[in-house]
């Protein structure tokens, strides 16, 4: 990068510019100037966002189509499920599942924490699946939701937990981890799906 008198060639740093706004609008950004910030036609923010009495989601440079968190970061996705009319998503935030809900993946719910850490460590990512059938026994013959998951304690390892009503509250299988380390460092992440030939999950 050419450099003149201790600054950047004006060229340069224009496609420098123009490289990273077109990244953040890409991205899902809202980028407005100061004269444009004014303008109500330029609001791009749901109507639900607009009537809001904080800056509760209307930073400069949050995202207004796609999903965030409130607060903090938002890392792996752990598992997007549809179930009773909800679309839940999961994802992690230091080493526990967080969760919000959705009608129409537009507009979120934030809930509380789904999976904190706890005598077995973090629980890292993994996957979550309706259990229609009931087939693992937790739901007295009626569906629920299952989380299956990655614990940290003595080195990684499997867990479940499940939900019996909608996601809202989450218990762990006395059981757990019910795949243990097989003695590797990186054992994390599970994936679980419904095996048609087997009937097994």
């Amino acid at each position: 990068m050419k450099v003149i008198g201790g600054r950047y060639e004006p060229i340069v740093y224009e496609k420098l510019l123009a490289i990273l706004t077109a990244t953040m609008v890409l991205g899902g950004c809202t980028v407005l100037s100061q004269e444009q910030k004014g303008r109500k036609d330029l609001d791009v923010r749901p109507k639900k966002m607009q009537a809001a009495t904080s800056d509760y989601y209307t930073e400069m440079y949050r995202p207004q189509y796609h999903f965030s968190t409130p607060t903090g970061n938002l890392a792996d996705p752990n598992g997007l499920i549809y179930f009773e009319g909800e679309y839940h998503l999961f994802h992690q935030k230091n080493g526990n599942w967080a969760h919000a809900v959705s009608k129409d993946l537009l507009h979120w719910e934030h809930l509380p924490i789904a999976l904190e850490h706890d005598s077995l460590g973090q629980a890292l990512s993994g996957s979550a699946v309706v259990d229609w059938k009931d087939s693992t026994g937790f739901f007295g013959g009626k569906v629920g939701l299952v989380a299956i998951y990655t614990n940290t304690e003595g080195g990684e390892a499997q867990s479940i937990a499940y939900s019996k009503d909608n996601g809202r509250t989450w218990e762990r299988y006395k059981g757990n981890p019910v795949i243990k380390n097989p003695g590797i460092k990186d054992f994390r992440d599970p994936k679980v799906f419904w095996h048609e030939e087997t009937k097994n999950g």
